[in-house]
Parts: structure tokens; C-alpha cells; sequence
């Protein structure tokens, strides 16, 4: 028998997603809309061999029968950022000999360093003042007032007490 795979290097082909799983926590992610996580989905979905510019995926959306104008893509684009869906950075062109913005599409914001960055970032702005609160052991227990007027009375001078 010859080794016929023993010399050979393993790549793995640019294929078309066939599917998108979306856990519970995507799907109840706060500040998403149900029409963001069906633009993700989509996304996700999306060929990557196909030209992905804004353009392009909301053509392809509306031959779908969405109606996806720029303001509402923008939209959905900005709230699934803020979730960590989406990054974009600046990638070198070598074609172009400059940088050029790319957006990334992420199912699990877990992946998005610059998602991650945002999050340590705002998490080290938050104040180290410690707020003093009451310690309710340490106060005495106070007896509940209690009131001789019934309930629906008010009190008057026929009434005082």
C-alpha cells in the first residue's frame, strides 16, 4: 500500500455556509431586534466568495423580498456591532498599497477581539469609588407606626389621632 496522503498538506476549501445556529443567548441578546437577527443570519449564510459590500448585501436582501433601505441596514448594522456581531477594522490592500475598512461578521461576539477590547476598556473607566451603602443589621429594628384612623378616613379635628 503506498502513503498516498502521508506527503500531501491538508486545505480546507472556502465553502458556502449551509446553516446558522442561533442559541438561545443570541436570540435574547438585549437590544437586538428580530429583523437584526434575521440580517445576521443572512450574513452568516452569505457566500464568502460573493462581493460583500453594503451595497451588494442589501441588494441581495431586497431581491428577497426584504425591505432594506440604507438608513435601516445602517440601523441594524450599528445595534449588531454593539452586540459584538460585527467589527470593523483596517485591513492593508496590497492591491491598492493603503488600508481599507472590512467589516467581520461574528456569531459568537466571544471571537470579536475589538469586541472584547471595548468591553475591558469600558470596564476599566468604571469608577474604584466605593459607594457607602446602610447595613441593615446594624440599624435598630423600629416598631411599625400604627395609626388609629381606619382605612379610607382621614384625619380631621373630629379625628385627630
Amino acid at each position: 500500500m503506498t502513503d498516498e496522503f502521508g506527503n500531501s498538506c491538508l486545505e480546507r476549501p472556502c465553502e458556502a455556509p449551509e446553516e446558522v445556529i442561533l442559541r438561545c443567548e443570541l436570540v435574547r441578546t438585549p437590544g437586538l431586534q428580530p429583523e437584526d437577527l434575521g440580517v445576521l443570519a443572512e450574513l452568516l449564510l452569505r457566500d464568502p466568495q460573493l462581493p460583500s459590500t453594503m451595497e451588494a448585501i442589501r441588494k441581495d436582501l431586497q431581491a428577497r423580498g426584504w425591505k432594506m433601505g440604507k438608513d435601516r441596514y445602517n440601523a441594524i448594522a450599528g445595534r449588531l456591532t454593539k452586540a459584538g456581531h460585527l467589527a470593523r477594522i483596517s485591513v492593508y490592500d496590497e492591491v491598492a498599497q493603503r488600508p481599507t475598512w472590512v467589516t467581520r461578521v461574528y456569531r459568537n461576539p466571544a471571537n470579536n477581539q475589538q469586541y472584547i477590547d471595548f468591553g475591558i476598556t469600558a470596564s476599566s473607566q468604571v469608577s474604584t469609588e466605593r459607594l457607602e451603602t446602610r447595613d441593615p443589621e446594624r440599624e435598630p429594628v423600629r416598631e411599625p407606626l400604627e395609626t388609629r384612623v381606619p382605612p379610607g378616613q382621614h384625619r380631621t379635628a373630629e379625628n385627630p389621632r
